[in-house]
């Protein structure tokens, strides 16, 4: 119990400032003075560049040459430097209420570290609205949230009128999403989106098989979460034609609906990528083992050692870079998601494995940037995701160009959270601390 609450202390402890912050009416002003800006508003850099902080918001981006420093302002040296905004994980499995609290600190902690401020959490349950809550208040250090509640299967959901009613319950509760998982019925889905659109609460998730993509994009439903459902619109395992592939992006595109690839995950899902090299990687030692022997018992079951024979998983991931690929080029919305902590995918350390998944199925190192910050303000309707006067102040520093490679994206100098600074050194260390902890797993 002592070794849990000296963890606990590091982040309540580093989350302090914040609350100070808060009280203070007119926080002390941060410039990045000398930095390239990397807006996300279009395809360039903005060079020698001061950007103002001014409490939780961007209160200015001008050039260096004609900037004016305010008075008292904390500087942050950005020669050399590459300022963009922080990422967003967009399809998340945040820790339940029977994993130990530590595990949902840790958690959060792990995105903010590896440069993921914003996080969409997909299967609800009631502590994470209660962790939502202490982001707010500064009790807890986390990105900020966007919550799906508990899911609508065919398991949880057993009539039509059984499904208006739970998603009645998840508007009145506060949950900002319903999610859609497998096994409803059309009639028990046509009944949820109903009602979704009549009480004003978003829609994501699964396509359900008795509903098809088809039915998907004409009903609304907002967003496709693992390119679910267009591998049954043709026939399971089967190539998909570049004409098939098209057309299917264009009514993605028309229905308005935004995609989740989840590349990565999908990967060892299809048996591409092997436990044991998942298990190797370094990141893997921030998590407790009881989560790794949780999902090693899943592989052992079966997951994760493919759904077919092995060409025609091949095909199958040929089909979702290319569907991908196709998305894209066509101007369908898409979301930036690896599904974490899920199947051996550490939180915010996967993050970067799917950026380098996105830009490896032909995306330009643009576009897969898109997804991650310009397009999560979009899909949120929130002032974030663009280094723009007026947005909240969560932010990167990088000691490379994102924009050459989305590799670069690791090499961090620092967060900015909601208009909080915190250094490499600081960061790391915050790491370290998690990294120590004695009930993770180590590698053998």
């Amino acid at each position: 119990m002592k070794r849990i609450v000296m963890a606990l202390s590091i982040f309540v402890v580093c989350a302090s400032p914040a609350v100070a912050k808060a009280a203070n009416t007119d926080p002390t002003p941060i410039v990045f003075t000398h930095v390239s800006v990397v807006p996300m508003d279009g395809d360039r850099i903005l060079p020698d560049q001061d950007v103002t902080i001014r409490g939780k918001l961007i209160a200015s981006v001008e050039p260096a040459a004609s900037a004016r420093l305010p008075k008292d302002a904390q500087i942050i040296e950005g020669t050399g430097k590459f300022l963009m905004p922080g990422l967003g994980e967009m399809h998340a499995h945040l820790p339940g209420p029977t994993d130990p609290p530590q595990y949902m600190e840790t958690t959060l902690a792990l995105y903010v570290a590896n440069g993921v401020t914003t996080v969409r959490g997909m299967l609800g349950y009631p502590n994470h609205l209660l962790a939502r809550k202490d982001i707010e208040a500064g009790k807890l250090w986390g990105p900020s949230l966007f919550l799906a509640g508990p899911g609508l299967s065919g398991d949880t959901v057993k009539s039509p009128e059984d499904g208006v009613r739970q998603v009645r319950d998840l508007k009145a509760q506060g949950w900002d999403m319903a999610k859609i998982l497998p096994g409803l019925t059309r009639a028990e889905y046509d009944a949820i989106m109903t009602e979704a659109r009549r009480v004003g609460i978003r829609t994501g998730g699964h396509v359900p098989k008795d509903v098809g993509i088809y039915h998907v994009l004409e009903s609304g439903q907002e967003t496709i979460e693992h390119l679910d459902g267009y591998e049954d619109a043709l026939g399971f395992g089967k190539y998909m034609p570049d004409d098939f592939l098209k057309t299917m992006a264009l009514k993605t595109r028309e229905a308005g609906a935004w995609t989740c690839p989840t590349l990565a995950i999908m990967r060892f899902v299809l048996a591409q990528d092997t436990v044991q090299d998942l298990l190797a990687r370094p990141e893997m030692e921030y998590l407790p083992k009881f989560q790794v022997d949780e999902w090693m018992k899943l592989y052992n079951r079966g997951v994760g050692k493919g759904v077919a024979a092995p060409d025609v998983e091949r095909v199958i991931q040929q089909n979702r870079e290319r569907l991908l690929k196709t998305l894209n080029d066509v101007g369908a919305p898409i979301l930036l998601g690896d599904d974490t902590p899920n199947l051996f995918q550490v939180p915010g350390f996967s993050i970067h494995n799917e950026l380098a998944a996105m830009q490896t199925a032909g995306l330009s190192p643009y576009d897969v940037l898109l997804s991650g910050t310009k397009r999560v303000g979009e899909y949120l309707h929130k002032p974030v995701g663009t280094v723009t006067v007026g947005y909240v102040a969560d932010l990167l520093l990088l000691d490379a160009n994102p924009l050459s490679d989305v590799g670069n994206v690791k090499r961090l100098s620092g967060v900015m959270l909601r208009g909080q600074w915190f250094s490499s050194s600081e960061i790391r260390h915050r790491l370290k601390v998690i990294h120590d902890l004695p009930d993770n797993y180590r590698k053998s």
